[in-house]
């Protein structure tokens, strides 16, 4: 939370989209990495940041043929990279006043079609 803290400070108007871990497992770590992100983000929004954005990294595979997303286990492939994009533009649409959508907000849950 303080790194985001610091780049607030110096940039108080700037678009900010943090995104956790793509390729998510249970493990300790991963979940604790991710609660800190979330709160990091619940805390700037309740402290009225409206230019800060959450991307759940889990959902970013989607939850049909997640294993058939990614080379190794952990770096995205070309189906990977292309769930991510698909993910991750409407938000940054929004970040940027690209395209106006009122269901996106700091926490909007990403969805596969």
């Amino acid at each position: 939370e303080s790194f985001f803290r610091i780049i607030r400070a110096q940039h108080p108007e700037l678009p900010v989209i943090i995104i956790s871990r793509c390729n998510f497992y249970p493990h300790p770590n991963d979940i604790r990495r991710r609660k800190i992100i979330r709160q990091t983000v619940k805390n700037a929004v309740k402290n009225g940041d409206k230019k800060v954005w959450f991307i759940d990294g889990e959902m970013l595979f989607g939850h049909d043929d997640r294993d058939a997303c990614t080379t190794d286990g952990t770096h995205p492939n070309d189906l990977g990279f292309y769930r991510m994009y698909k993910q991750i533009l409407p938000v940054l649409q929004h970040a940027l006043d690209i395209k106006h959508d009122n269901k996106i907000n700091a926490f909007t849950e990403c969805k596969n079609k």
